[in-house]
């Protein structure tokens, strides 16, 4: 049995006349009489009764011009969902971020990539850098957005979604509150919040050293796992934290954010996704990215 066949059978169902039907397949009659009769003949069936002044459907062939019509249906949809697919304009995509960028314009390039691409399925996931680098690997997300300080990225193409500095964080009660910006050697003796190590050693050792290099020597050192929680023990004059400056805008009452004076690493956020394996949702998504 032949596509065509069934196209052609249900344009006669729907006729009910073998020669409207062949003008509006734009063939000739006898073809299409042709294949109608060796559909029957392959299914061993009569699917119209034919006279010299009218054809009718057979009980067979008001069943078979019901399912006909649901396969075409099907196979129509689902060749218009492969073109769609192929355009980048329907499917998946899964997309890993540090909380991090929860406070840039990525809600912005989300929420713009819904609106242009609407038949597309987003799987957001909240995940640190290290997490969305396994799952990059174990093909578990398509895209993710990390916190970039010398990891090794082979392997993996990147976009440069995001750069800024540093700040830090105190209570506003602080001695150095009401100060445009701060040093490093003017933090002696204070109590460091700092985000776990285990997520970026390299960076915490880094700030570390940079803090020894100003003669400061914290009087502790207490690690969280979410930027939210240590923005709340700097509310509750627990000590101060070195933060990403967009962290400010969450606008905790009794903290203030303070620029750094001395030379401190800078915040990047990459766009990472395996080379070569790019779907054309993936590509929609990252041209989009090219306008934030």
């Amino acid at each position: 049995m032949e596509l065509r066949q069934l196209k052609y059978f249900v344009a006669v169902a729907e006729d009910l006349h073998f020669g409207k039907a062949a003008r509006r397949l734009n063939i000739s009659q006898p073809p299409l009489s042709q294949q109608i009769m060796r559909l029957e003949e392959e299914m061993g069936a009569k699917l119209f009764n034919r006279t010299s002044r009218s054809v009718e459907l057979t009980p067979e062939g008001v069943y078979f011009r019901d399912e006909a019509r649901a396969v075409l249906e099907r196979i129509e949809r689902a060749a218009e969902t492969v073109s769609s697919m192929a355009r980048g304009e329907e499917g998946a995509l899964s997309i890993g971020f540090v909380v991090l960028v929860t406070q840039t314009v990525f809600s912005d390039v989300v929420m713009a990539f819904r609106r242009s691409w609407p038949k597309v399925r987003l799987d957001l996931r909240d995940m640190i850098t290290n997490q969305q680098l396994a799952a990059l690997a174990s093909g578990d997300i398509d895209v993710g957005f990390i916190r970039y300080y010398g990891q090794s990225l082979k392997g993996l193409a990147r976009k440069v979604f995001l750069k800024e500095s540093y700040v830090v964080a105190m209570p506003s009660q602080h001695r150095l509150a009401d100060r445009s910006e701060v040093r490093l050697s003017e933090l002696k003796g204070e109590s460091l919040i700092m985000f776990n190590r285990a997520y970026h050693p390299e960076l915490f050792d880094t700030i570390l050293e940079l803090f020894s290099q100003a003669g400061v020597n914290p009087s502790m050192i207490q690690e969280t796992h979410r930027h939210i929680t240590t923005i709340a023990l700097v509310a509750a004059g627990m000590g101060i934290a070195p933060m990403p400056a967009s962290m400010g805008r969450l606008g905790r009452e009794g903290v203030v954010y303070l620029p750094i004076a001395d030379p401190f690493p800078t915040v990047e956020v990459l766009a990472v996704w395996p080379e070569g394996r790019c779907s054309p949702v993936l590509e929609s998504f990252l041209d989009l990215l090219d306008r934030f």
